[in-house]
């Protein structure tokens, strides 16, 4: 009985005796097992763009004069700027009434005097054109306002009364009528609101579009109708024989739309 009792002891201490080196190296201190190296590409911001672009297709340019616009001769090629804007709107010719009335647009006026483009020049539509190419895809926007339309540039106050269309509201319902395309293919972003009852006095200034951040990059471009322009609340009793005309103002702005 001894016997067997050392031979398990001495079993158990060989046994002891194997493990014991693994146990040592599994000890061993290691030092760092991951590294980062780090990727770049860099983007060149788009060239500017200087002349008007094809309504229907704003990705081909349609070159010429830019219309209405006020081009800064410091700066014409800036990264965020109009490329174009219609000449005028004529609401027509119509009889003196006793009593307020109202008119829609006939024509728009997009001819061209400069430039082999025929795109702008054959449209028939109310037309505005931007281009951005900042890089910074920040949205940019745009607003109205509206001269009082008077004779001649005259006011009632320099001549015998009657020389200005007093009361007279504009309205654009972009938000129904108006057609926008993005060459950068982000027309889901750029917002239409309809003007509204905006005076003709240089004092109400509204917005009626403009694109949210990511949005309206390279060239973008506004139709609408003239069917869908009109001016109410003209003034009973006005001048016959006399035209009225004043300015509309398009301002754009880099703050983004809503």
């Amino acid at each position: 009985m001894k016997k067997s009792i050392s031979s398990i002891l001495l079993a158990s201490a060989l046994l002891l005796g194997s493990i014991a080196p693994v146990a040592a190296n599994a000890a061993t201190n290691t030092g760092s097992m991951t590294g980062k190296t780090t990727g770049s590409i860099s983007f060149n911001k788009p060239a500017a763009t200087t002349d008007p672009v094809d309504p229907d297709n704003p990705g081909t340019t349609d070159p010429g004069d830019k219309g209405g616009v006020d081009v800064d001769p410091d700066n014409p090629a800036g990264d965020l700027a109009l490329l174009y804007v219609s000449n005028g709107i004529n609401f027509g010719t119509h009889d003196v009434s006793t009593q307020t009335t109202k008119a829609t647009a006939e024509s728009i006026d997009n001819t061209r005097s400069t430039g082999t483009g025929t795109a702008i020049a054959n449209n028939k539509n109310l037309l505005t054109e931007v281009t951005d190419t900042r890089g910074t895809n920040a949205g940019w926007s745009i607003s109205l306002s509206a001269d009082p339309m008077t004779v001649d540039g005259k006011t009632d106050s320099t001549s015998n009364g009657d020389n200005t269309l007093k009361g007279a509201l504009l309205n654009l319902n972009s938000k129904k009528a108006a057609t926008i395309k993005s060459s950068s293919d982000t027309e889901s972003g750029i917002t239409q609101s309809a003007v509204t009852d905006m005076t003709t006095d240089g004092t109400s200034t509204q917005p009626i579009y403009g694109a949210k951040e990511n949005s309206g990059m390279l060239t973008t471009t506004f139709q609408m109708d003239p069917g869908d322009i009109q001016l109410s609340s003209i003034p009973a009793n006005v001048k016959g024989g006399v035209t009225y005309s004043g300015n509309i103002n398009w301002t754009l702005s880099d703050t983004p739309a809503e």
